[in-house]
């Protein structure tokens, strides 16, 4: 299940993020076991989980990086800006 954590680094999400993931997995894959569900169906259901989570938090992580270029460029038109 933690196979998937080093893409969540490579999209720059923190130690709480990366938590926040294996969490996620390990609801996901539990939730399936106990409908009655097979390995696989967990194991899938899990990496789903986790594709969700990564893409939530690469969003938000693209959302900020815009909002501080936009600051940054304001800053350094703007002489009146600090």
């Amino acid at each position: 299940l933690t196979g998937g954590l080093a893409k969540a680094g490579a999209v720059g999400t923190s130690a709480a993020g990366k938590a926040v993931i294996k969490k996620a997995m390990e609801e996901a894959v539990e939730r399936t076991l106990n409908k009655g569900g097979s390995k696989a169906a967990a194991e899938k259901a899990g990496k789903d989980a986790q594709e969700a989570i990564i893409s939530q938090l690469a969003q938000k992580t693209q959302v900020t990086r815009r909002a501080e270029r936009a600051a940054k460029s304001r800053r350094r038109f703007c002489f009146w800006y600090k």
